[in-house]
């Protein structure tokens, strides 16, 4: 039997395990077994808290039928190997419920080896073998899942206690944003994905000791190769170089939920997300886990994965109407808590997808002792989100933020001794020079050329156009979107009277543009949404964004009363605050009077308008009162 089969709920599995769930935890449905007589149940889970894989009930582990004189039916699986920090569930064929009751008089139970979590979901505390139990109730048709221990658990649940100096090197990156190949920032030429893998698996080699690789999030989404297959590459990507976590970001949510569910079902890399919650029963999401427990040379370390609270509004709101971003701070410290009494956990880290300079304070307070474990709330903290390349303490806490798009690597040496830890390292490893000097990772290159087959290079590669001078990413070139979408959206049969976009994500440089650029200047899948709204709302929302009119005489009345039809992303029509009120147009009761939306996304649109004016463009035409008008 393989190890982990049992371990990490699919998207099948979880949407079979919470049908007919009714109260506030989505792991927790109070209720019998819709169909009783010898059905089997699988061993499943939402996801391992170690090393598990993704599996549903069809590749899990049924749990036998066996005789009893006692009870009506008993299934059970025996000598089962699970590691510490494994969470799992046991569901009927059909699904539709989970066990009711535990019965917490077994062995294992009393030995502290396994916890409930969520009422009736069990992590594993110490790794071993296990024998699982459930027997149903003759007449009342109750039902008990007894967990005791298998063979071999000697060893393996009383593990030697440390006694010798150990060091664990940590290495981590992020706002990684879907970069795969060799790219021009600013005067520098980062390296590719397959060269940046070289690099990293050469300072791996370089330790003495044993090193983890974490992820802080902003992975997928960015780049033209990564995009079009709405991050499935970058994600097997993380998987064959060994990442332990993988931290979400704000802009995994960009192509919404089900993507990172489709994802996640691709992932032998556990998603962290401890402070992301269901809006109505503030249960975790179910594609994301709070932490993951790692064992190197005889330590448990424990890794919470955390973002920060305000980024739910970076992302387009319709993505994420029904979770919320709780503070980071605090699922930190519960987390922590747990990992450090509950499962033992000798070394906490924190992986942050936060910019460090808006954590500052979060950082002063997880260096701090725990009043509940006796020990720091975390060893060491990785931020990200920022896109700023900072290292160094505060308040005695090592913490290190690898900048962006492959500019760096993260690196933090802790070293553990008699319980007590410090660090050696704190660095930030450049790759200024790995473009020149690193060989390419074969395995890596090839899973981007599996990816992207000459149809996709090729329109990749296709040159659109070309442009006299650089575009600026917060002036020609989110104009020229503005425009664009103008002329896209009168071209559609709608009358407006501006058009609105926010910044493009990259320059345009001067020459050739490709369909590459395109896409990394207009990365987001957005929509073009056709709206009626106030004078006060239009001036607002306006000037501080990018907008673009025919008639740079149009006059504006900012007042509540005057209306004009506007067309905008999205993004900037549906926004919302941290409280979760739109925050852009809210005059009315019925703060949206939508007369259409359109699907194209804004790269497509540009794409087509520069084909439209011929395919050459001055940045002279992307300037002047058509633009500025309202200012």
């Amino acid at each position: 039997m393989m190890k982990h089969h049992y371990i990490a709920l699919s998207l099948t599995a979880l949407t079979l395990l919470l049908a007919g769930c009714n109260n506030k935890s989505p792991y927790s449905c109070k209720g019998v077994c819709a169909a009783i007589g010898g059905e089997p149940m699988y061993l499943v889970g939402y996801g391992s808290y170690v090393n598990g894989l993704n599996y549903d009930k069809d590749s899990g582990v049924a749990l036998k039928t066996i005789e009893s004189s006692r009870y009506r039916y008993v299934q059970e699986v025996t000598d089962l190997y699970l590691s510490v920090g494994d969470v799992f569930q046991i569901i009927p064929e059909e699904g539709e419920y989970i066990i009711e009751n535990y019965n917490t008089d077994s062995e294992a139970f009393v030995g502290n080896n396994v916890t409930l979590y969520n009422d009736n979901q069990v992590d594993i505390l110490k790794s071993g073998y296990y024998n699982i139990k459930v027997t149903y109730d003759g007449d009342t048709k109750e039902q008990w899942v007894d967990i005791t221990f298998g063979k071999d658990t000697t060893d393996n649940l009383n593990p030697e206690v440390v006694t010798t100096p150990i060091t664990i090197d940590f290495f981590a990156n992020g706002d990684q944003h879907g970069v795969l190949e060799e790219t021009q920032y600013n005067s520098e030429t980062l390296p590719s994905m397959p060269e940046y893998v070289s690099f990293i698996y050469e300072q791996i080699e370089n330790c003495e000791g044993s090193s983890i690789l974490l992820s802080n999030g902003d992975l997928w989404q960015g780049t033209y190769e990564s995009n079009f297959n709405y991050g499935a590459l970058l994600n097997e990507i993380i998987n064959e170089v060994g990442y332990v976590s993988f931290t979400l970001g704000n802009h995994e949510w960009d192509w919404g939920e089900e993507v990172i569910r489709e994802n996640k079902s691709h992932s032998q890399v556990p998603y962290l997300a401890a402070n992301v919650v269901y809006r109505d029963t503030e249960e975790i999401v179910n594609y994301a886990q709070p932490y993951t427990i790692v064992e190197k040379d005889g330590l448990k370390i424990g890794i919470i994965g955390v973002i920060g609270k305000g980024q739910i509004t970076s992302i387009t709101s319709t993505m994420v109407d029904d979770i919320e971003f709780l503070y980071e701070e605090d699922a930190i410290i519960e987390y922590s808590d747990r990992l450090r009494t509950e499962f033992g956990c000798d070394l906490v880290i924190a992986s942050m997808h936060a910019g460090t300079s808006d954590e500052r304070s979060t950082m002063r307070d997880l260096s701090k002792v725990s009043d509940v474990s006796g020990k720091p709330y975390v060893d060491a903290a990785f931020t990200a989100h920022d896109h700023k390349a900072t290292y160094g303490t505060m308040s005695g806490l090592a913490y290190a933020n690898s900048g962006d798009n492959n500019q760096n690597l993260s690196h933090i040496s802790l070293t553990y001794d008699s319980g007590e830890v410090t660090y050696n390292t704190i660095e930030n490893l450049s790759t200024s020079e790995v473009s020149e000097t690193y060989i390419e990772d074969i395995r890596t290159r090839e899973l981007i050329d599996t990816y992207c087959d000459d149809e996709i290079k090729n329109k990749g590669n296709e040159i659109v156009g070309s442009i006299d001078s650089t575009f600026s990413d917060t002036k020609e070139a989110p104009n020229m979107l503005a425009q664009a979408m103008y002329e896209y959206v009168t071209s559609s049969g709608y009358s407006i009277d501006v058009a609105i976009c926010n910044e493009a994500r990259a320059k345009l440089y001067k020459g050739d543009v490709t369909y590459r650029n395109l896409l990394d200047a207009y990365p987001f899948f957005n929509k073009t949404i056709i709206m009626e709204v106030t004078g006060i709302e239009l001036s607002t929302v306006a000037k501080s964004n990018y907008y673009y009119s025919p008639d740079s005489s149009l006059s504006i009345n900012a007042t509540y009363s005057d209306t004009y039809t506007i067309a905008i992303c999205d993004y900037l029509a549906f926004h919302t605050g941290t409280n979760r009120a739109y925050d852009n147009f809210f005059a009315s009761s019925d703060p949206f009077v939508i007369k259409g939306e359109l699907e194209k996304y804004p790269c497509d649109i540009v794409y087509d308008y520069i084909k439209g004016k011929g395919g050459s463009l001055l940045a002279s035409d992307y300037v002047g009162s058509n633009f500025s008008f309202l200012s």
